[in-house]
């Protein structure tokens, strides 16, 4: 299904309009509007303004796919008023626009095609009065990030030109970024495949961390199990050595003492 992110509008700006047919006076007015409550409220003021009009008749479309509209006769024959004005909206394919005709009634009526013909150049005289715009309908996107991201990240927003909405760069990054509705996913995907990118190397990272930290526990391991060896061989080389010095000095012990002798001395007779 297609997405329909562009419309034409016209500007803030009030335009007007005016046709005269018989002494009746029409006087066009558009608008642009986005909400149903802003419709009301500017109805309701031109009523006020108007509040001596025969007839204060009035058309309006809105959204981007023109899905909302709505007439108002207000008195005048069945769609003699406000579906000429809001024909005269669909012909210039526009939408979030009010138009709003006032009629003072001259003392002869027009009958049906004459009131036809009249509300439908009112409105379109307000509508060449107009400034039209083409807008389109943008949708946000905001995406988390590790500063590391940083360059990547820009480099996406420098090709599909998205409009940066607000910015947070710390050690974990935020970027909120508008860009028409048809283009939204390949933004999102993008973003996406990169983060997975960036993912995939963090655990990459982590897995060596991991082996690194094993093999230093390891060879840790192994250093102080041959430390402990060497030292209980050298305890026990030592305590061998002892005790071969003790056995022969137990032996020297046990040897026997050769008696003294006295010389004898011999008697002259």
């Amino acid at each position: 299904m297609e997405i329909i992110d562009e419309y034409k509008t016209i500007t803030s700006t009030p335009a007007e309009g005016f046709y005269s047919e018989k002494r009746s006076k029409f006087y066009a007015f558009a608008h642009h509007v986005e909400t149903e409550e802003q419709v009301k409220d500017i109805v309701q003021t031109y009523r006020k303004r108007f509040y001596d009009a025969r007839h204060v008749c009035y058309a309006f479309m809105l959204g981007a796919d023109s899905s909302l509209f709505r007439t108002n006769d207000d008195g005048e024959p069945s769609s003699t008023a406000g579906k000429p004005i809001l024909g005269q909206i669909v012909k210039n394919e526009l939408t979030n626009i009010l138009i709003i005709v006032v009629r003072y009634f001259g003392g002869v009526k027009l009958g049906t095609s004459g009131l036809l013909v009249a509300y439908k150049t009112a409105a379109a005289d307000a509508i060449d009065h107009a400034e039209t715009v083409t807008c389109q309908v943008e949708e946000e996107v905001v995406f988390n990030f590790p500063y590391v991201m940083m360059n990547d990240v820009m480099r996406i927003v420098k090709e599909m030109k998205p409009r940066i909405v607000s910015q947070n760069f710390d050690n974990t990054c935020q970027i909120t970024l508008s860009i028409r509705q048809s283009e939204a996913e390949q933004l999102r995907t993008r973003l996406d495949k990169l983060a997975a990118k960036i993912q995939g190397f963090a655990n990459r990272n982590k897995i060596l961390f991991l082996v690194m930290v094993f093999g230093f526990v390891i060879g840790t391991f192994t250093f102080n199990i041959y430390r402990l060896t060497k030292a209980y061989r050298h305890g026990q080389e030592t305590r061998s050595a002892t005790e071969m010095q003790d056995s022969l000095l137990r032996e020297r012990h046990k040897e026997p003492v050769a008696p003294i002798v006295e010389p004898t001395q011999t008697r002259q007779r």
